[in-house]
């Protein structure tokens, strides 16, 4: 296993290449859906399930605690919530509702009977699961937080992360449950019902990247990169597979082990993903390219990428062909829509960024 020493007061810029990669790799998925959902790109569309939001939202928990740190209570609550809600009721209220029926339309092309539905908030439901997230970070922050976590790592010294990961995934399954037997019952609860889910289904990933920022037993377990590690990784994609394509979980055992199968799958592949990030990545411009680009790419992306199919339409290019040419216009767009106009104007960097300076 490698091991480095990264102090957690000093800022691991290989983070950044990570978190901004995993929102990079999101345009490709949301590109492969070119295929009309017909299943030739979709490996894309899985591979991304097994670790993409997990890795991201590991990532995003250690920078929570990172800046909680420097700047704690309510002005880390206010700053986050306008960072993450005003660009994401832009992208809901702007972007989302021609992309959505410019979607629609692409897809019942190919079979005008099926019923097509899109959740409103697309792909920025991210950004409102970390607002979420973030109302609970002043919690994570107590001492007694800190205490349960060490004392929960007490009880398997020779794999201290291991009792933590139980725990949380423990906890969100349960949650997850609830939610489950619940949603049907609220008033419009089919229009956040994905959003709550997933909020839910992610938070021990979030948890455990604010907890791994303060504690470096945690921290050094989750850069493990060994051929265990890839072994348990490979297994649990196995696993995650044969539930999502073979096996539909039906019985309460069937879920939890689906359940078990995308955790550990997960926090593997992950860990692995940090691991190789702190052995291997450095600094240079695509370090510097994802700090200042992903975020903005990635709120635009689903956009752009609709308005492609929308302008070729079905059957007009292979799927192949579209998902390349969908994929590299969102991202090159993207681009230029940062350095020439979001660096360059309050309005559109806190439109797109929520930061006006």
């Amino acid at each position: 296993m490698v091991r480095n020493a990264m102090p957690s007061s000093q800022r691991q810029y290989y983070f950044d290449v990570l978190r901004g990669s995993m929102m990079l790799f999101g345009v490709f998925v949301h590109a492969s859906l070119a295929d009309q959902r017909s299943g030739e790109l979709e490996w894309i569309r899985f591979l991304s399930g097994t670790f993409r939001m997990a890795c991201f939202f590991m990532i995003s928990g250690y920078f929570s605690a990172m800046v909680y740190g420097k700047r704690p209570g309510l002005p880390f609550v206010r700053q986050r919530l306008v960072l993450m809600l005003v660009p994401a009721l832009f992208a809901i209220i702007v972007l989302n509702p021609p992309a959505i029926a410019w979607m629609i339309e692409f897809w019942g092309s190919s079979d005008p009977d099926a019923e097509i539905r899109i959740n409103w908030h697309v792909h920025v439901w991210f950004l409102l699961s970390l607002a979420l997230y973030t109302l609970i970070v002043p919690f994570l922050a107590l001492e007694l937080t800190r205490k349960a976590s060490e004392m929960t790592q007490r009880l398997f010294r020779p794999l201290p992360a291991l009792p933590v990961i139980v725990a949380l995934c423990a906890g969100a399954v349960v949650l997850v449950y609830v939610w489950s037997i619940s949603w049907e019952h609220l008033p419009y609860g089919e229009a956040y019902q994905f959003l709550i889910r997933s909020t839910l289904f992610y938070l021990p990933f979030f948890v455990f990247g604010y907890l791994m920022f303060s504690d470096d037993g945690l921290r050094d377990y989750a850069h493990r990169l060994d051929w265990l590690t890839l072994a348990i990784a490979l297994l649990g994609m196995a696993a995650c597979a044969y539930f999502k394509y073979w096996d539909v979980p039906v019985t309460p055992a069937e879920k939890i082990a689906k359940f078990a199968a995308q955790y550990i799958t997960g926090f593997s592949l992950s860990f692995l993903i940090l691991g190789a990030g702190r052995r291997w990545v450095r600094g240079g411009w695509y370090a510097s390219y994802c700090a200042k680009s992903s975020y903005t790419i990635y709120l635009v992306h689903y956009f752009l990428i609709s308005l492609i199919f929308h302008t070729f339409g079905a059957g007009a290019l292979p799927a192949e062909a579209l998902f390349l040419l969908a994929a590299f216009t969102a991202i090159t767009t993207g681009s230029i829509i940062q350095y020439q106009l979001v660096e360059r104007s309050n309005i559109a960097r806190f439109l797109l960024n929520g930061r006006y300076r």
